[in-house]
């Protein structure tokens, strides 16, 4: 008996309702960002790192994570409350945020505290059956993003630095790890790649420990370049040259080498902000979503030129970012609101009909 369509969109298929979410957060971000760049709004940078943050990247991550993860472990279908609860929670946070009130990180620390509870529900059994990296990493990235947005309304700027390292870049590595050799194997004939040992344990010691890097720089230097290296290590047993062939598994592998620059050039105390947020999390948010919305509701398993084309404007905003202020910062926001709104026209209501 097929499931109806609030089943699917709200029980069975979280990724559903939060999907859009994460998109329309950051197209209305991005725009509003835009407008107080040409000075014709106010937006403080804060309130548009923080959505950006948690409200885009984390919507995507978090309709990923309810929809995978349970399944992973063994755990069924996650609670009808507990979606409906982070949903109003994301959405809160995101129109708070938007309005500069201050009681957004409040509003979204609740929301993570009960992310944060249920990932922990389910990882400490599945653990007890069977060890496995990703599943015990994802608990310590949302332990960190609960901090972060715990200290965000007394100490903006650590809470920046946690979220964007102990949280984002972590879970979103995390999660790579396990599904980039998944997906290749499904569309790669013949390939080759696994996961390494020990990239997680290595990686998020480094990572949760990201604002001790700032007090030295010969700490920071041995850091990032560490955590480069070990996403380069990591890379090559995932077979890149492999992913290349493609174009919906290359996208992935993307998003991981401007992690990897990022980190390359932090060592050396570079500003690689907009490299790890824009360029590596802006890849890999497309590509995952474009890559389970199409797999999910009856579409062809490829990039496609949508898909090809939101992941263009995410390297010209990168880019952009990149070289500077001033009509390059207006050029990337520009740019990377247009990679949203091609994925909310291209596939956005896709995610609410049930194949």
């Amino acid at each position: 008996m097929s499931e109806s369509p609030k089943s699917s969109v709200l029980a069975g298929d979280p990724w559903r309702l939060f999907f859009p979410l994460g998109f329309l957060a950051g197209l209305l971000a991005l725009l509003l960002w835009v407008t107080s760049l040409a000075g014709q709004a106010s937006l403080a940078p804060q309130s548009h790192g923080a959505v950006m943050i948690w409200g885009f990247c984390g919507s995507v991550i978090l309709g990923f994570f309810l929809t995978a993860f349970p399944r992973q472990n063994q755990a069924g279908r996650p609670p009808l409350a507990l979606i409906l609860g982070a949903a109003l929670g994301q959405l809160s946070f995101i129109v708070l945020g938007l309005l500069g009130q201050a009681s957004f990180w409040w509003v979204g620390a609740a929301t993570w505290a009960l992310v944060w509870g249920y990932g922990v529900a389910v990882a400490v059994p599945s653990l007890g059956r069977k060890w496995e990296s990703t599943t015990a990493a994802i608990p310590l990235a949302l332990t960190a993003g609960l901090l972060a947005l715990i200290l965000g309304s007394t100490h903006p700027g650590m809470a920046a630095e946690i979220g964007v390292h102990g949280f984002l870049l972590l879970l979103a590595l995390a999660l790579l790890d396990r599904m980039l050799p998944f997906f290749s194997r499904k569309r790669i004939p013949e390939y080759s790649g696994k996961r390494l040992d020990g990239f997680l344990p290595l990686l998020a010691p480094l990572l949760l420990l990201r604002p001790v890097w700032l007090l030295d720089p010969v700490f920071r230097w041995v850091a990032g370049l560490g955590c480069g290296v070990l996403i380069l290590r990591q890379m090559w047993g995932w077979r890149t040259d492999q992913g290349l062939r493609e174009p919906l598994v290359a996208v992935l592998h993307l998003g991981a080498l401007w992690i990897a620059a990022g980190f390359f050039l932090d060592a050396f105390g570079l500003d690689a902000r907009h490299l790890w947020t824009i360029g590596g999390m802006g890849t890999l948010v497309i590509g995952f979503a474009v890559r389970v919305t199409r797999g999910h509701t009856g579409l062809p398993l490829k990039l496609g030129w949508t898909g090809a084309l939101a992941v263009l404007l995410v390297q010209g905003a990168a880019f952009s970012r990149v070289l500077g202020e001033g009509h390059w910062h207006l050029l990337a926001g520009v740019l990377m609101a247009g990679a949203c709104l091609v994925w909310i026209v291209a596939l956005g209501m896709r995610c609410f009909r049930v194949s």
